[in-house]
């Protein structure tokens, strides 16, 4: 078995839309044929909830979570705007510690720092939720992008140069 967590507020949740809308539900469903095909059941459990914020979720972690978590994603935006990250790190220390087995942490990227000092501190394997856009090069001119790899022209453009990859857009 493979188990991923979802904790978070009701965003993560997918308060107003049907449950399986959530992006939970859709990694299982876009997952769980691939698990299936290497011979492994995946369980996804989409455990966000609205306005309770980190600190709760990560004082029962284990309790609330369950204790053969194979990977914990924390999306709280709207309970704690991201600023509480001594929550966030106690919240990401209990999971690790209230389990048969320590839980790959995955959060947003501001909480990144939280994550580093657990993965440098206590061995911990993390991952940053993003678009993938951070390490892509900055079109800066028509010029400078024929330098860049063919995927990677004008996908990205400095300020000075938005209308450069507006122009190339299609």
């Amino acid at each position: 078995d493979f188990t991923i967590v979802l904790a978070g507020d009701s965003s993560a949740a997918g308060l107003g839309n049907h449950f399986l809308q959530s992006y939970m539900m859709q990694f299982h469903n876009i997952m769980e044929p691939i698990m299936e095909r290497l011979g492994v059941k995946l369980i996804t459990r989409n455990l966000a909830n609205g306005a309770v914020g980190t600190l709760p979720d990560g004082l029962g972690s284990g309790s609330i979570h369950g204790d053969k978590v194979d990977m914990i994603v924390w999306d709280s935006e709207f309970a704690d705007d991201y600023d509480n990250k001594a929550a966030a790190d106690l919240f990401f220390r209990q999971a690790l510690l209230s389990g048969d087995r320590p839980p790959a942490l995955v959060a947003p990227p501001a909480l990144l720092d939280v994550l580093k000092d657990l993965h440098n501190n206590a061995d911990a394997e993390v991952f940053a939720l993003g678009s993938g856009m951070e390490d892509i090069p900055l079109t800066f001119s028509d010029e400078q992008a024929k330098t860049l790899p063919l995927a990677a022209r004008y996908l990205k453009c400095a300020e000075s140069a938005e209308y450069i990859c507006e122009k190339k857009k299609f």
